[in-house]
């Protein structure tokens, strides 16, 4: 997908306005006008999330095609291996129940590449639940498995952050959330049992960075598999419901969220 086509995607899917030029444009033609937020990795997060949900809403065949489809025009060898490895791994294509999905995504950032296979429980698509992960990532040459797979779980609970759950609530050009008991980030019971993380063996590839490659991928599997599951395109995030936001009053402290 070349720069151009990305960034119109871009523009599409959050929402684009003239107001700020998207960062990484250095020819004109592909001067696509997008709305910035402030948040870190903007490329790696939300960026990852919406150019590897954009795939799967060009297709529009909601089925299994999904891996085929990168398999064909992902062009470097090490993104066809993690996909083809977590593709095999967490059984894509199997059936699944009613209201329920498989979804892919594929990232490619630091040297490193990721491919991630989630299955979404979205019989309620208001509260959408991740109940198993597969993750296969190649960070070049590993020097701390351990830490690269809490990497992975730390990116897939920031991915599961973002695309169900956390919101802010915008008032006079400032976020009204104070807290954790107002923003939703991810707690343990949001987090999949089953998670199975993936190291790819080096094959003389330098090191490769950690991060935000555990976190993109996650982040458009998510999204992919409740588009499957619901026949919902998500356009607008977090997908779940939002509780009304309800200000604390001064000199109080929040509710706890239990």
């Amino acid at each position: 997908m070349n720069r151009f086509v990305r960034h119109i995607l871009v523009a599409v899917m959050l929402g684009g306005v003239a107001s700020a030029a998207s960062p990484g444009c250095a020819d004109s033609e592909s001067m696509i006008f997008v709305r910035q937020v402030q948040v870190a990795s903007q490329g790696g997060s939300s960026g990852g999330c919406t150019f590897d949900s954009s795939p799967s809403s060009l297709m529009r065949t909601g089925g299994t095609l999904d891996v085929a489809f990168r398999l064909q025009y992902l062009r470097l060898p090490r993104a066809q291996a993690v996909l083809q490895r977590v593709a095999g791994a967490a059984q894509w294509g199997k059936a699944m129940p009613a209201g329920f999905a498989q979804g892919v995504g594929v990232h490619q950032e630091s040297r490193s590449f990721t491919a991630c296979i989630v299955e979404l429980d979205a019989r309620d698509p208001k509260h959408a639940k991740v109940v198993r992960a597969t993750i296969a990532i190649d960070v070049g040459k590993p020097i701390n498995p351990s830490g690269i797979e809490q990497q992975c779980h730390g990116g897939l609970a920031e991915a599961i952050s973002l695309v169900l759950h956390a919101g802010l609530t915008i008032k006079d050009g400032l976020p009204q959330e104070g807290s954790y008991s107002q923003y939703h980030w991810a707690r343990m019971i949001d987090f999949p049992k089953a998670v199975e993380v993936i190291i790819m063996p080096n094959v003389g590839d330098p090191i490769g960075g950690m991060g935000e490659p555990g976190m993109s991928a996650p982040s458009g599997a998510i999204a992919n598999a409740y588009a499957r599951a619901t026949g919902i395109k998500p356009r607008k995030f977090p997908l779940n419901a939002q509780d009304p936001f309800v200000a604390t009053p001064p000199g109080q402290l929040p509710v706890p969220p239990l």
